[in-house]
């Protein structure tokens, strides 16, 4: 995969929400919220995605999962078809907050 922007649209069994943006470069994911930041690794196998991100606080306000988390590790597993990423996951810490994300390819760098 080459550079590229995303737009991400998480939600949670909590009923909330949040958008941001993120940058794929190969195997490597960056970007963030209004609140908070995010780096990992993402692994493509044909249209299957895998990933682990470390999430970070930096700023006041809550995560989708409606808790006051500073850090935490977001494991993600979905799909990639037609610039769209579609993919369910759940902290690493605390398996039982689940967490999913809907993302769109924006463009190239």
């Amino acid at each position: 995969m080459s550079k590229e922007i995303w737009g991400v649209y998480f939600s949670s069994d909590f009923q909330s929400s949040g958008t941001g943006v993120a940058i794929i470069d190969g195997n490597l994911v960056a970007g963030g919220t209004s609140a908070y930041y995010f780096t990992g690794k993402c692994d493509f196998d044909a249209d299957l995605i895998f990933a682990k991100m470390n999430i970070k606080k930096f700023a006041p306000g809550k995560t989708v999962l409606n808790e006051f988390i500073n850090e935490y590790t977001l494991i993600l597993t979905g799909n990639r078809n037609d610039g769209m990423i579609v993919a369910d996951g759940y902290i690493e810490e605390r398996p039982a907050l689940k967490m999913s994300c809907r993302m769109k390819k924006l463009c190239g760098l």
